[in-house]
């Protein structure tokens, strides 16, 4: 079930009279996670109207906090942060099922790490450390740890600790689901820290290697173009549209690798083709501009009369590559 799905379900429980609060809490969340925040705030306000024993589920504390952070409350979203945390449903050792919505590892874990990201924002590392320090202890021995490794990262980067930051990550091991994060992180560290494009590049290969999926390589064709290596991200990219043929973005980027690699011949024959093969208008924006900036300015004004004459509602900039020619 998607969010629009779970929305609409939502909204029928909600219509009703005796709705449960928790749907309110459940809706403020697909709010939150749609950057609604005002009406995720609205729920959380009609959920606590209609029950406030609303205010007993860690949830609620989680969302209002996000809410104070998105805006710049970070003070108040600690304190709300705390309340949850001394709860009695978030101390149970074990998921604790209050009413109808159950309290489980995954609020428990969210909590915790939105706390330490509070202190940190606000510069109090001892804080953090000694959040981290509970929650480890609550999960000793327990694959929920993973999840806490890249905010010690960040702590030690933070501490200009990168070589810590760096082993701390590579501790994720790839069966892991927060090995993607984990990487990309890595990633950063040794382009903006240590000014290493070659092991930028190779944590994202890492991570196509791993999971050989179409993203994975969109993200391995993107770094190769942060680095200026278009001629890598084209074969990249070429192997992700292959897995991928209807991706209308994806053969874009393509075309825009050939450019910035002077390929221009390949470019134009790049942009043709995809015309051809029914691509959408856009590719036929990027071959005009394309045909502008070489000056070939006949094969131009052909392109853009056939962009006039199939779009009824043409784009500025095109009309303006028209009248410049």
């Amino acid at each position: 079930m998607n969010f629009t799905e779970a929305k609409q379900l939502l909204e029928c429980c909600i219509d009703g009279n005796d709705a449960p609060p928790e749907a309110h809490l459940l809706m403020a969340q697909i709010h939150f996670h749609r950057n609604n925040y005002e009406e995720a705030g609205k729920c959380l306000d009609i959920g606590l109207s209609n029950n406030f024993k609303v205010r007993e589920h860690p949830l609620y504390h989680l969302i209002r906090a996000k809410l104070q952070k998105n805006s710049k409350q970070i003070a108040a979203s600690i304190q709300t942060l705390q309340k949850a945390i001394e709860l009695p449903s978030f101390k149970a050792n074990e998921s604790r099922k209050r009413e109808n919505l159950e309290v489980i590892d995954a609020d428990r874990i969210a909590i915790y790490l939105e706390l330490m990201d509070s202190y940190q924002q606000l510069g109090q590392l001892a804080e953090v450390d000694e959040v981290m320090r509970e929650a480890r202890k609550r999960w000793t021995d327990k694959t929920e740890q993973q999840q806490f490794v890249l905010m010690e990262a960040n702590l030690k980067l933070q501490r200009k600790d990168i070589n810590g930051a760096l082993e701390k990550l590579t501790t994720i091991p790839a069966t892991d689901a927060n090995y993607q994060n984990a990487r990309i992180k890595m990633a950063e560290i040794y382009l903006n820290e240590k000014k290493d494009k070659r092991k930028f590049a190779l944590c994202f290969k890492e991570i196509a290697q791993n999971n050989p999926s179409p993203m994975a390589y969109v993200l391995l064709g993107d770094a190769y173009m942060s680095i200026q290596e278009p001629a890598q991200a084209i074969e990249v990219y070429e192997t992700a549209l292959k897995m991928n043929p209807k991706d209308d973005v994806l053969a874009e980027k393509i075309g825009q690798a050939y450019v910035q690699c002077h390929f221009y011949t390949k470019a134009i024959n790049y942009y043709e083709a995809a015309l051809k093969s029914g691509r959408k208008p856009v590719m036929r924006m990027r071959l005009a501009e394309l045909l502008f900036q070489l000056e070939y300015y006949e094969k131009c004004e052909k392109v853009l009369r056939q962009a006039l004459d199939s779009d009824q509602n043409p784009t500025g900039k095109l009309i303006n590559y028209f009248v410049a020619i």
